[in-house]
């Protein structure tokens, strides 16, 4: 014990008399000279708690203070009172304090019932060890764990967010999954370089790929999963533009699809028919921009996949750079991940036109950390070459842009490893 009188270590049997309470009285508090006495005594340096005894926590500012200037590390600080706090309570939390840091404490004090006689004498009614529960049986065939299975679905997923799909959403009905997705440029950087009148608009390859993404989740969790060999869309309308905003917030995207109410024809293997739709959902309200029909072409077989259209010789040419500044003039500002379009040709009388492109599944503005069976910046060069054949390749004579609404058919067959290690290809419109 160290005296804040005198600041000097008192023996166990010291005699604290009057003439100590005197000096107590009348002298200065050496509290800050008596807290460095335990700190720098190699007699004390086992000390690593202190306890203030009084109505309150008053000296824990200073105490804090004293160990940060002194580097007392070791000390660690308990209130035993604290005002406005039922001091039983405050009691037992320091007794507990006590306990967690394997001092010796006798448990049966305090956790005893304190009773006061009539009379005025204090009794102490201690509690029993209870010996009469009943054995527990390990009974391992009931199931004493209630979980819905939307919790099992979101503790179990089994797909990380997709870039432009999303996620599934948990506890939906099975036979109509929906994915909820927020867009924004900052994560899906590339988006920016498809840019529509000054704003980033999605682009229509863009929705062939969510649906094109979705059936395949679908596929891989069903029962009895299939080959895919390629994807045909049916009946597709962009009914509005979806702008990506630039920032924090973005759009919150909604792709929902469900059986088809009826059959297609099941051509080239085509079966497993979904109709999708993709709604955006914001301040204003829901707004839908895309519906159509998926089916999945089942195979790999070369022999399911058609000829390849023949491409007539157009005698007169055009570089891709010509034709982005031309589609730039009308506001169609493609930037680099969706100039693909090279070696443009055409014979300026008929409306046809094709130009060399690349088969990808990536771009390399970021790195990919989803799947693509052919990336929308990469699909998007036979849509931009449609503003080719259109014009018959007469650029000057282009006042405007054309972008697709109504799509009545798109075949997508999933590209070979030789095809992606040599992505050189022809879009021909």
């Amino acid at each position: 014990m160290v005296s804040s009188v005198t600041n000097a270590i008192l023996p166990e049997n010291a005699s604290l008399d009057e003439t100590y309470w005197s000096a107590n009285l009348v002298s200065p508090v050496k509290f800050n000279q008596a807290l460095h006495t335990i700190g720098n005594s190699g007699e004390l340096k086992h000390v690593d708690l202190l306890i203030e005894i009084g109505p309150h926590s008053a000296l824990a500012g200073p105490i804090r203070q004293i160990k940060s200037a002194g580097n007392f590390t070791q000390w660690e600080y308990l209130p035993s009172l604290t005002r406005n706090t039922d001091c039983a309570v405050s009691m037992l939390c320091l007794a507990g304090n006590l306990f967690l840091r394997g001092y010796p404490l006798a448990i049966d004090r305090v956790t005893a019932i304190e009773e006061i006689s009539k009379v005025g004498k204090a009794s102490y009614q201690t509690g029993n060890l209870i010996v009469d529960l009943p054995p527990y049986q390990w009974d391992l065939n009931k199931r004493l764990w209630a979980e819905s299975r939307q919790s099992r679905e979101h503790l179990a997923v089994r797909y990380a967010r997709h870039d432009i799909l999303g996620s599934m959403m948990t506890g939906g009905s099975p036979t109509v999954p929906t994915w909820r997705n927020v867009l924004r440029i900052r994560d899906l950087p590339w988006l920016r370089d498809h840019s529509l009148g000054g704003e980033a608009v999605f682009p229509a390859a863009e929705y062939f790929h969510m649906a094109i993404e979705a059936i395949t989740q679908i596929n891989e969790q069903s029962s009895s999963p299939v080959v895919i060999g390629g994807y045909t869309l049916r009946d597709v309308s962009i009914e509005t533009a979806l702008l990506t905003p630039d920032d924090d917030t973005g759009v919150e995207v909604l792709i929902t699809l469900h059986p088809a109410a009826q059959g297609k024809s099941n051509h080239n293997g085509t079966k497993q028919w979904w109709d999708s739709s993709v709604t955006s959902v914001s301040a204003d309200g829901p707004r839908r921009h895309m519906a159509g029909t998926i089916g999945l072409i089942t195979g790999q077989a070369d022999s399911q996949r058609p000829l390849l259209r023949p491409v007539p010789a157009f005698p007169q040419r055009e570089s891709g750079t010509a034709w982005n500044q031309a589609l730039r003039r009308v506001g169609f500002d493609y930037g680099a991940t969706f100039q693909d379009m090279e070696g443009i040709r055409f014979n300026g009388k008929t409306y046809a036109a094709a130009s060399a492109t690349n088969i990808r599944n990536a771009v390399g503005t970021m790195p990919e950390k989803s799947r693509y069976v052919l990336h929308p910046a990469s699909v998007d060069s036979c849509p931009q070459l449609m503003n080719v054949a259109v014009y018959a390749g007469r650029a000057k004579a282009m006042p405007c842009g054309v972008v697709p609404l109504q799509v009545d058919e798109v075949i997508t067959w999933t590209p070979s490893h030789e095809q992606l290690s040599r992505p050189e290809a022809e879009a021909y419109s």
